[in-house]
């Protein structure tokens, strides 16, 4: 299909224009797609082949969906076979990354997954002659990884908005993104990018690869070309190779801001300091977070409950450590990523009413929207089931994360069973975990001594959650 596409695309000829050059690659590519009847069979497209140019374009974005399960986790080969690999055939090899990351990622800019190819590209050489070989190879490849499911994340979400809520909404986050990287920028040369910023994110969400690029290539070199009235931290990054010029100045440090501007900005948590809370504070802090969405999203699955609930405290930890100027933007733009996957989540599979009403009545009101929800009242628990208030004695062997897991998926059973319940009702509820795993790890019959326990503990029978709190 590459060889097809690249056949077609060529440079355009003295009367072509750009332009009617990225039309065309977008043109050829969607044609091809269709061209090739067990793709579009395999993956029900036939209503959208259909149709022509943009009509067929909108069904086939319309049609994009999240990675397959069955494809599994991406799993990079360890450094001696990926430097065999690499130096037998370099192309092919940084190909099959492009290629294996972007059918696990298909929200991903092509621009962005090139960029991490190049980082790729650019650690084996070292890596590969390191003396600590493996430690190089294991580091670096750990660093790209994060930035990949982070940046997978971010151009989602961002196409999500623009979808959703149209390109003002877009617009507007980018002013105070932009603003917060560039603060000395009048307002007119913030404008300006924040134009040019949106509409190459509108055409990398079309998935428009030629012109998404492109138009990054030129904001950066203008960007670079303007550094002395935009940013101060930005010179080393205007050093580099074209691909890896977007990366570094994207995660720049904020430049300084001009004096005379307040820095009294509420913090994400108001005045808690959660670097200095203990461990049992972190994982009280976490058990709020759990009981408060179970509540007002009890139809999502523990998994995706705890999943959520975990990364509101990790932005927590996260942002904690930053400066106090800094805390503001890390958590908000934390928060509105967490609450953007929970939307995509509602798009494929509707989670309620309520949940819905924030995700798309207003894009400016989502987290107020979703701090104010409540009990979701419309929600029917499920039949009761024993099975899950049954602990056997292979608790005894979880020790750290795979323990708290266990402590919470109890939490969200608990919640799930009775949406009504209160925090003090929990308290009376949930054992002491530390005395009950201390005395029925050690006896002799860890399973009658769990269930002995566990009813001890209050732990209600089907009739008691039957009936009413």
């Amino acid at each position: 299909m590459v060889t097809d596409v690249l056949t077609v695309v060529k440079k355009p000829t003295g009367s072509e224009q750009p332009a009617e050059c990225f039309e065309n690659q977008l043109s050829t590519f969607l044609e091809e797609i269709c061209h090739e009847r067990a793709i579009a069979e395999k993956h029900r497209l036939a209503d959208c082949c259909s149709r022509s140019e943009e009509e067929r374009h909108k069904c086939l974005l319309a049609r994009k969906k999240a990675a397959s399960a069955s494809i599994p986790a991406l799993q990079v080969p360890d450094v001696v076979t990926s430097c065999k690999a690499y130096e037998e055939n370099r192309e092919m090899f940084i190909n099959r990354y492009i290629y294996e990351v972007s059918r696990r990622h298909p929200f991903l800019y092509a621009p962005t997954a090139l960029s991490l190819a190049a980082r790729y590209d650019k650690i084996l050489p070292s890596c590969c002659k390191a003396e600590n070989a493996d430690e190089c190879f294991q580091t670096q490849v750990a660093s790209i990884t994060k930035d990949l499911s982070e940046s997978s994340l971010l151009n989602q979400h961002v196409c999500a908005v623009i979808r959703n809520f149209g390109p003002r909404n877009f617009q507007a986050m980018t002013i105070t993104k932009l603003s917060q990287k560039f603060p000395k920028a009048n307002f007119s040369e913030i404008q300006k990018l924040v134009l040019d910023v949106a509409h190459i994110h509108e055409e990398c969400c079309r998935g428009n690869v030629l012109e998404c690029l492109h138009d990054g290539e030129k904001i950066m070199s203008y960007i670079c070309s303007k550094q002395d009235i935009l940013s101060s931290k930005i010179a080393e990054c205007c050093k580099l190779p074209l691909l890896e010029l977007g990366h570094c100045i994207i995660h720049a440090e904020n430049d300084d801001r001009p004096e005379g501007l307040s820095s009294d900005l509420s913090r994400f948590l108001g005045d808690r300091d959660f670097s200095q809370f203990s461990p049992e504070e972190k994982t009280i802090f976490l058990a709020r977070f759990l009981i408060a969405y179970t509540k007002k999203a009890p139809q999502l699955t523990s998994s995706e409950l705890m999943a959520f609930t975990r990364k509101m405290v990790t932005t927590a930890a996260t942002c904690c450590q930053l400066s106090g100027d800094k805390q503001l933007a890390c958590g908000e733009g934390a928060a509105d990523l967490i609450i953007g996957q929970l939307c995509v989540r509602h798009d494929a599979h509707p989670v309620n009413p309520s949940v819905g009403h924030c995700c798309n009545s207003s894009y400016a009101n989502r987290r107020p929207c979703f701090s104010s929800l409540v009990v979701d009242d419309t929600y029917i628990s499920p039949p009761f089931s024993a099975d899950k208030f049954i602990f056997h004695k292979d608790l005894c062997q979880a020790q750290g994360a795979a323990l708290q897991e266990m402590k919470q998926e109890l939490l969200v059973n608990l919640v799930k069973q009775k949406v009504g319940i209160t925090e003090g009702q929990l308290e009376t509820i949930i054992p002491d975990f530390s005395g009950f795993l201390e005395k029925c790890c050690h006896h002799q019959d860890q399973e009658a001594c769990f269930a002995e326990e566990v009813c001890e503990a209050g732990l209600p029978s089907q009739t008691a959650w039957q009936n009413p709190l």
